[in-house]
């Protein structure tokens, strides 16, 4: 599984998977990927294991990464379209 790091964290080593591909995150370094390490918000790059790189060399872009990764920076300006929409009974 695909893991995110920033240039300063760098290449995942020590674990399960060997990560041989550093691909950027669409709008990198403005993306809301955040690195992977738990106390780093740096923007990330997504690093391959050797299958996830085949299929990126065969045109795949879209990877589940692994881990905090799945945190993400939000833009300012966010649209509330329903104030009251957290009161309302289910």
């Amino acid at each position: 599984m695909a893991l995110a790091r920033c240039e300063k964290c760098g290449r995942p080593t020590g674990l399960r998977n060997e990560y041989i591909r550093r691909a950027p995150a669409v709008g990198y370094p403005d993306t809301g990927l955040l690195c992977g390490r738990p106390t780093c918000i740096n923007p990330a790059i997504v690093w391959l294991t050797v299958a996830e790189s085949n299929l990126y060399r065969n045109g795949h872009r879209l990877f589940a990464l692994s881990t905090r990764a799945k945190e993400v920076r939000l833009q300012d300006g966010g649209e509330c379209v329903d104030d009251n929409s957290f009161m309302r009974p289910r």
